[in-house]
């Protein structure tokens, strides 16, 4: 694994970091093609129940794309720079963000801009630094986003999204927190990582398997109708509820333990 991606492992975690500080953490084609090979890697291990990505150096999440990588070309085209991604249309890395079945934390510490907020916005939680500012420049570079449109338009009003977008200009954290864009705001690095772990605790504190499914439902349910979400979610329920952990749970919680969850169970799938 090159220099420029790296991973750690701790106890049902795995953090994936960004490690380019030296021009805050950009995304080079490079970067994104090994963001999307580790990714799927570690959504397919068993052993992981939560990935947490940040930016090394502590002065950025990500500034964004990489404008002088071949020259800006790979910016400027968009997903048509990169012919093999799995979802024709999809940039690597971001596509295998936006299909990982397990919980995906963004910890911001720093400039979160461009393609660096998208690739935020693509994580189920973002948690940040007091310090840390967002913004979505790309109409100042003559370039457009891909996954920043499709989902800050969903997670906050309508006119604090077309702010970002049209204006290019900067958000603080607060105000990021105010309109729901961070779910979480620490006062430093310190309190970031210390915030992170609870949140990635609690998350592991649940069956694997039951919060698969409750992300896909929350997340692939926003485009139906609540009739249609409901019956969706009574799906997967009839799955949980055959499982072996819908029975560990309340066993464990009768006789005043941890539960012990089974992991490498049937994994969310298409219903029917």
């Amino acid at each position: 694994m090159g220099d420029e991606l790296t991973v750690h492992r701790d106890a049902g975690c795995a953090r994936v970091v960004l490690n380019r500080p030296e021009v805050h953490n950009a995304l080079s084609v490079t970067v994104l093609a090994e963001l999307e090979r580790v990714v799927a890697e570690l959504d397919a291990d068993d052993g992981v129940g939560v990935i947490v990505i940040s930016g090394a150096g502590g002065r950025a999440f990500s500034s964004g794309f990489d404008l002088r990588d071949a020259g800006g070309g790979a910016a400027r085209r968009g997903p048509r720079a990169y012919p093999d991604v799995p979802r024709p249309g999809r940039l690597p890395g971001f596509d295998a963000v936006a299909r990982c079945a397990a919980p995906v934390v963004a910890a911001i510490d720093g400039y979160c801009l461009g393609g660096g907020l998208e690739l935020a916005m693509l994580c189920d939680l973002r948690v940040a630094t007091r310090s840390s500012t967002f913004g979505l420049p790309e109409p100042r570079r003559g370039l457009m986003g891909g996954a920043g449109l499709a989902h800050v338009s969903r997670a906050v009003p309508l006119g604090e999204a077309l702010w970002l977008h049209l204006t290019g200009a900067r958000m603080t954290a607060e105000r990021a927190h105010q309109i729901g864009l961070v779910q979480a705001l620490a006062d430093d690095a310190a309190g970031l990582d210390a915030q992170v772990d609870e949140v990635v605790g609690q998350i592991l504190r649940g069956s694997p398997l039951a919060v698969r499914f409750i992300k896909r439902v929350v997340r692939e349910g926003r485009e139906l109708s609540v009739e249609q979400q409901w019956r969706f979610a009574e799906m997967f329920q009839f799955v949980m509820g055959g499982s072996a952990d819908a029975a560990e749970g309340p066993r464990a919680f009768a006789e005043r333990r941890d539960p012990a969850w089974t992991r490498g169970q049937e994994r969310p799938r298409p219903p029917g």
